[in-house]
């Protein structure tokens, strides 16, 4: 037995479940996004310190 209650709700929960699933993707893309961003900078961030450590090397170095 289907009472007209069930039968309104249905769409309602089609509806709001397809809209979940429309949050949880986009959710997932910019969290994947933020942690490209973020490794991005940390290896320029890693880059740059390696490169200032180098340059300290060979400044204190005899090889010139």
């Amino acid at each position: 037995l289907v009472t007209g209650v069930q039968t309104c709700a249905l769409p309602i929960y089609e509806q709001i479940t397809s809209e979940l699933e429309s949050v949880r993707l986009r959710l997932e893309l910019e969290a994947e996004t933020f942690i490209e961003e973020s490794v991005a900078i940390f290896r320029a961030k890693l880059k740059a310190a390696a490169d200032e450590e180098i340059r300290y090397i060979l400044k204190q170095s005899h090889f010139k």
